[in-house]
């Protein structure tokens, strides 16, 4: 049977070969270089979205290694933090994982209520799982989310771990996850301190990070809404009432509130297929199948099969 991945590149190349062109990710672009707005960063502010520990963990990361350097620095979700003081900060970094080959549309919409930045130096994280699928556009599409509020690109960076979209977690989808399963490691981690030190090297040089797209064939398959393709190939998506013990965490954790927490009623339309329900429902009760397959979250696939991520010292 097919797997979400090799549907969609299937059905992309079928429309490719008959005369589709390039989406825009394929375009390779730069922007000028700009005075920051201070190249001696006291301050620092790091958000991040996502759903099963991946992003979070390299964000809760890289503010502990700016500490290191001696800056004040503020770690949140990105969901939560008020936005309105976000251009207080000497410099801005948002994480997130690949959503559909792209920054997921809940971040999208999220950064679009930032103030100005004011030339504040901005640069942007991505995790993805395996080997991913357009991870290097996506991560400069979340840059340059940040560089149209009026921040200053100084860089990016995507770290790979391993696979946590519930859907791909059963059958061929499991055997691929699990070759990657030593990820994050402790070199995902040194690449993370790093990443923070270049970025405080660029501001305080002064370095303005170009940002350059790459051609990825999975990126023109964003043309295409493979969000939509994917939901066809659901088939259950509830709550299983009788399992349900009503913590509300399943609601609590859908980026665009998809979910009655009353009525327990999951809004199918809405749903942006990120899986945070699956992969956050301590009692297990959210129920869905994709492509007739019996879908399971991250932390029961990590059960079965006896993984446990490895955490960077400085967070243990």
């Amino acid at each position: 049977m097919l797997d979400r991945r090799q549907f969609i590149v299937g059905a992309g190349a079928a429309l490719v070969s008959a005369g589709a062109g390039c989406a825009d990710t394929c375009n390779a672009r730069s922007i000028a270089p700009v005075k920051m707005r201070s190249n001696d960063p006291q301050s620092a502010l790091v958000l991040w979205y996502g759903q099963t520990g991946h992003t979070q963990r390299l964000g809760r990361l890289l503010g502990k290694t700016f500490e290191t350097e001696g800056l004040q620095t503020t770690v949140a979700p990105l969901r939560d933090f008020d936005l309105s003081a976000a251009a207080s900060f000497d410099l801005v970094v948002i994480g997130s994982p690949v959503h559909y080959m792209d920054v997921p549309p809940n971040v999208v919409d999220r950064l679009t209520k930032l103030p100005s930045l004011e030339r504040a130096p901005v640069a942007a994280w991505v995790t993805y799982g395996n080997k991913g699928s357009n991870p290097i556009n996506t991560g400069w599409n979340l840059v340059e989310l940040l560089t149209a509020k009026g921040g200053v690109p100084v860089g990016m960076s995507a770290f790979s771990n391993m696979n946590t979209f519930a859907p791909v977690l059963t059958g061929s989808g499991a055997k691929r996850t699990l070759r990657f399963k030593h990820l994050p490691d402790a070199e995902t981690y040194e690449r993370c301190r790093q990443f923070a030190h270049e970025m405080l090297k660029r501001v305080r040089a002064n370095q303005v990070t170009a940002i350059d797209h790459e051609f990825d064939f999975s990126g023109m398959l964003t043309a295409f809404k493979p969000m939509w393709w994917s939901k066809k190939l659901i088939g259950e998506h509830h709550v299983d009432h009788d399992v349900c013990v009503k913590c509300g965490a399943c609601a609590a954790t859908c980026p665009v509130g998809a979910i009655d927490p009353a009525e327990l009623l999951i809004d199918r339309e809405r749903c942006i297929l990120c899986c945070g329900c699956i992969n956050n429902c301590p009692a297990e009760a959210v129920r869905m199948t994709f492509m007739g397959d019996t879908v399971i979250g991250w932390p029961t696939f990590c059960r079965d099969h006896h993984i446990k991520v490895v955490e960077p010292p400085e967070l243990s």
